[in-house]
């Protein structure tokens, strides 16, 4: 049957509208395609960019120590992280690594690992043998093994919560010895605004105006009862031969009327280097040390050393045996440790009754 133009101009505009609307689409699914391509690289591209880095999660003072309580985990871009940033578990454990005798440990970017024996010698290559003992090997080629031991991370200046964490805001602390105690002191003059945290010298002042570091750079504890900080008491952690320091520190403090114990506070304990003490016990106590097997063999030779220089050994004992060598000094001892006995009990009362025993 013949179909009149009408029709056929119809039928011609409706498959003229279907190629054209077919067309249309072709290229919207097209640019869609394209866009879809463009926002997956994108994406890739911004993954690739993307890496974890540790921040702080709580403020941190300086001198503090880091623990992983600290520390968290976020999603970074990688551009705007430093090269020194430490960003992984694996990055806190190569920092903090050491051997046994506190000496640092530093990962190569092939994996393997060197030893720092000295600043004045090469870092020494460890190896490890078929056993799975580290050693390294000395001139001779004969093996010396190490044991691998992680130091403390310790806080330079005071950070913030959400600091990102870098090697250059953070240095290696000390290996926490076995002789370490924590002590308790209640006759050191402290300063009005010392807290917790902060790093204290304890010195010993003469009448005669002298004055020694007995013990220096320990981390104070301030013991609080029911919310409220202690006014004389403050915690320290010491190793036997501080301890003992202290201990003849205070007894000849109380034989000396004008005497002082007291604590000064380190700016920026993460910065400053212990300062060398400079009380010497006396001949009594360094004996009592040379017997004691709880006194590090590092310590006691220190120690005797500076016993037997003559010269520094009578300038720092000549004028505390003079002081102490006076009529009245044994009813000062006695009255001073009844004191510090009393002062002792008054506290442990007040931590009974905020326990409610």
């Amino acid at each position: 049957m013949a179909i009149n133009p009408m029709q056929r101009k119809a039928n011609n505009s409706f498959l003229l509208g279907i190629v054209i609307t077919l067309l249309i689409t072709g290229v919207i699914i097209a640019v869609l395609l394209m866009q879809l391509s463009k926002l997956n690289t994108e994406k890739k591209e911004q993954e690739a960019k993307k890496m974890y880095a540790y921040v702080l999660a709580t403020d941190v003072k300086s001198g503090q120590i880091i623990t992983e309580d600290n520390l968290m985990q976020v999603e970074v871009n990688k551009n705007a992280v430093p090269t020194n940033a430490i960003a992984s578990s694996a990055d806190v454990a190569n920092y903090s690594m050491c051997d046994s005798q506190g000496r640092t440990i530093l990962p190569q970017e092939d994996g393997s690992f060197v030893l720092i024996i000295s600043d004045t010698e090469k870092p020494t290559l460890i190896l490890d043998d078929e056993t799975g003992n580290y050693y390294y090997q000395n001139q001779s080629g004969a093996k010396i093994f190490v044991t691998l031991d992680t130091q403390t991370i310790i806080a330079k200046v005071d950070l913030q919560a959400n600091t990102l964490l870098t090697s250059s805001l953070v240095t290696r602390g000390g290996l926490l010895s076995s002789d370490v105690r924590k002590q308790e002191y209640n006759v050191i003059t402290l300063q009005s605004q010392l807290q917790t945290g902060e790093y204290i010298d304890v010195r010993l002042r003469l009448p005669n105006g002298q004055d020694y570091i007995v013990v220096s750079h320990k981390q104070v504890t301030i013991p609080e009862i029911n919310g409220v900080s202690s006014e004389n008491c403050i915690w320290l952690e010491l190793g036997e031969v501080d301890i003992l320091n202290m201990s003849c520190a205070i007894i000849e403090a109380y034989k000396m009327n004008g005497a002082k114990l007291y604590a000064t506070k380190y700016v920026e304990a993460g910065l400053q280097e212990a300062a060398e003490t400079t009380y010497l016990p006396s001949d009594e106590v360094i004996a009592l040390m040379s017997k004691d097997p709880n006194c590090l063999d590092e310590a006691k030779n220190a120690l005797f050393i500076r016993n037997n220089d003559t010269s520094e050994k009578e300038v720092i004992r000549n004028p505390i045996n003079r002081e102490t060598n006076n009529d009245d000094a044994d009813d000062n001892v006695q009255q001073g440790v009844t004191s510090e006995i009393q002062g002792i009990q008054e506290e442990r009362e007040k931590y009974l009754e905020s326990l409610g025993l």
